[in-house]
């Protein structure tokens, strides 16, 4: 249920937020801070947010003496579309901490917690996403990359192997480079324009170098990872629907930044981020 009217706002007020109407429209009001942490943690990291965002509370529990985990979702409106991060940290609502180490059997807490306490990720997933394995199956892995990211390539490939009847992979553009975005758009055209092997699609476009180019230069020379009889056709679709291939490529780059991440690849294994990026071993033991 979404609020309408005023409620909490960056104020000095004690055990209060106060929000505009227009900000406040945005949250679940179930969801607003309560506790004292929550609202001194609002209300410290409200500065440091985008203009008229509020706050919800997903998730918050006790780590050790005053210090909780908590996980947010920050939403607010960006050019009149509403936008959203999610933010989970361990904080006794003025610190943050970045890693806390038990003595005793030497393990970071702090890591322990996000681990233990993150919600599994709801990743939005289309056909245009859809990579390679049984899409009924019982496993469901997401990977996020970047076509200039030479890791993303080995996760991909090893990824592509993996696929198969227990396994369905998907995979989402992460545009960190503007380039690369170029190169996004152009994968999903032929896709949607009906070129048939995509995999080889992408392994080209996986080595190309088109970073450090122009963006005129990258897009002249981003459609020689098409097949040749397929180039007209393909650049031919890209101009007719640009506009919405770009919308696309940059929502799940969008989704990406949202959930804090800062490279590529990553890897979600059944809604879970596999830890250290592209790790055969973490994926291995994450598949049941």
């Amino acid at each position: 249920m979404r609020r309408t009217a005023t409620v909490f706002a960056s104020c000095a007020l004690a055990g209060t937020l106060l929000l505009s109407p227009a900000a406040a429209e945005l949250c679940d009001e179930d969801k607003l801070p309560q506790s004292d942490l929550a609202l001194d943690f609002s209300r410290n990291i409200l500065p440091y947010l985008p203009e008229g965002s509020c706050v919800e509370v997903n998730r918050e529990d006790v780590v050790f003496g005053d210090f909780s985990y908590i996980n947010l979702t920050i939403r607010w409106m960006d050019h009149e579309r509403e936008r959203s991060q999610s933010l989970a940290e361990v904080t006794d609502g003025r610190y943050i901490l970045s890693q806390a180490m038990d003595l005793h059997d030497r393990t970071d807490v702090v890591a322990q917690a996000k681990e233990q306490f993150a919600p599994d990720l709801d990743i939005p997933l289309s056909d245009d996403d859809y990579a390679a394995g049984n899409r009924s199956a019982e496993n469901v892995i997401v990977a996020f990359g970047d076509y200039d990211c030479g890791y993303c390539f080995q996760a991909y490939e090893y990824l592509y192997e993996l696929a198969g009847d227990n396994v369905a992979l998907y995979t989402k553009d992460f545009a960190i480079f503007d380039n690369s975005a170029i190169q996004a758009k152009v994968v999903l055209a032929a896709k949607q324009a009906g070129v048939s092997d995509i995999h080889q699609v992408k392994k080209n476009m996986y080595g190309m170098t088109l970073a450090r180019l122009s963006s005129s230069e990258a897009r002249k020379q981003v459609f020689e990872a098409i097949p040749a009889d397929k180039r007209d056709q393909v650049r031919r679709y890209l101009e007719r629907n640009e506009r919405e291939l770009e919308r696309y490529v940059g929502e799940s780059t969008h989704f990406a930044r949202a959930q804090g991440w800062s490279g590529t690849p990553v890897v979600v294994v059944n809604g879970r981020v596999v830890p250290g990026g592209f790790n055969r071993a973490a994926i291995a033991e994450m598949l049941p």
